[in-house]
């Protein structure tokens, strides 16, 4: 079966004003219902599996809207059906979080077979009041982590949260310890020197945590999609593919969010051959994985097919954190004879190995 992402940037407004927001262009405009329905109509035609994501501004703004829509896909049968193989199988509302009212929690519990609310989540208070607006005690968190069974967080990674990211993501698995937690580094940040000891401080930290509770689903830093994303040329792999559309409030659309928000007019199908790969890229066991995300490429250099070098050492830090995990997670599924992914593991795990020997000189070049 294929797959497919249809992302809604529902409305330009926002009822917070983030630092790092890469929605440039705020103000009153909404997409219309009609041609939402319309979006939907025609990627049912096709055989294949839709994740709809919502995304703004701040997309509880429009939640009749969202219902509205639930209703028609819902009416209309385009749910996902098993016998034909094809349909919507899952609506994803990514929010800040100040808005989730009493009504609001009611209705996601009571549509979760369907639906999942993304919480974005900056961690300690100091980071998430600096650059979210003073938002951190407007956030329901403790009722959403423990009353909302689909409970999922964005974390993004800042110098402001890097001291203290171990212990927010570890406090969070404290209070439901099967959450979903999504870590990135902001777009288009570059990090300074001075963070890199201290984001190896972090990882290491953290690493030990998710070793200790190997049962765990570890944040996004440690889940191995990394790895088997390497074994791949991403040239053919960008979240850019032809399949998959995002659109805007206008009802125009790209298949990169980041382009179409930022109103640059390239086509993401001609660019993989285009990539000048920088000369210290060359030889390096990551350079698919880091060169060829076209909207970051441009968000650091101004050019999509000008990969930015500057942030290498903390990339290098993930992957290497992230295979040293990979290695102990397929051990423990060997030890305890588990089928529970096992397969996917053990596919990683001769990549895994591969990687943190070629990463681990590297890094204690400036890591120690």
């Amino acid at each position: 079966m294929t797959q497919k992402f249809i992302v809604f940037n529902i409305t330009d407004r926002c009822n917070l004003n983030c630092s790092y927001c890469y929605a440039n262009n705020k103000n009153c405009n909404s997409m219309k219902l009609d041609d939402m329905e319309k979006a939907i109509k025609d990627a049912y035609k096709d055989n294949t599996i839709i994740d709809i994501i919502f995304m703004g501004g701040e997309p509880l703004l429009e939640i009749d809207k969202i219902k509205a829509l639930y209703g028609f896909i819902e009416d209309n049968g385009y749910f996902f059906n098993p016998i034909v193989g094809k349909g919507i199988a899952q609506i994803n509302i990514v929010t800040n979080g100040t808005l989730l009212t009493d009504e609001i929690f009611g209705w996601l519990k009571d549509k979760e077979e369907y639906v999942t609310c993304r919480l974005s989540y900056d961690g300690n208070k100091e980071a998430q009041n600096k650059h979210r607006c003073n938002s951190y005690d407007l956030i329901p968190l403790q009722r959403y982590l423990t009353e909302y069974s689909k409970a999922s967080i964005n974390i993004v990674i800042m110098e402001d949260n890097i001291p203290t990211l171990a212990d927010d993501i570890i406090n969070l698995h404290k209070i439901k310890s099967d959450v979903n937690i999504h870590s990135m580094r902001a777009q288009g940040v570059t990090y300074s020197k001075d963070c890199l000891k201290e984001y190896n401080r972090q990882l290491k930290k953290l690493y030990d945590y998710y070793v200790e509770n190997i049962e765990y689903y570890p944040c996004s830093l440690f889940t191995g999609d990394y790895f088997l994303s390497l074994k791949f040329d991403l040239k053919d792999d960008c979240v850019c593919k032809e399949s998959n559309l995002f659109y805007r409030c206008d009802g125009t659309s790209k298949h990169c969010n980041y382009f179409l928000l930022h109103d640059i007019d390239v086509d993401t199908k001609e660019l993989k051959d285009l990539v000048k790969m920088p000369n210290k890229c060359e030889d390096c066991i990551l350079k698919y994985n880091c060169c060829y995300c076209y909207a970051v490429n441009h968000a650091f250099t101004g050019d999509p097919t000008i990969p930015s070098t500057s942030n290498c050492e903390f990339a290098m830090l993930e992957a290497y954190y992230n295979s040293k995990y990979i290695l102990e997670k397929c051990k423990y599924y060997e030890d305890n004879n588990s089928d529970v992914l096992k397969e996917f593991f053990i596919n990683a795990k001769e990549l895994a190995y591969k990687v943190s020997c070629y990463l681990e000189d590297r890094l204690n070049e400036f890591v120690t």
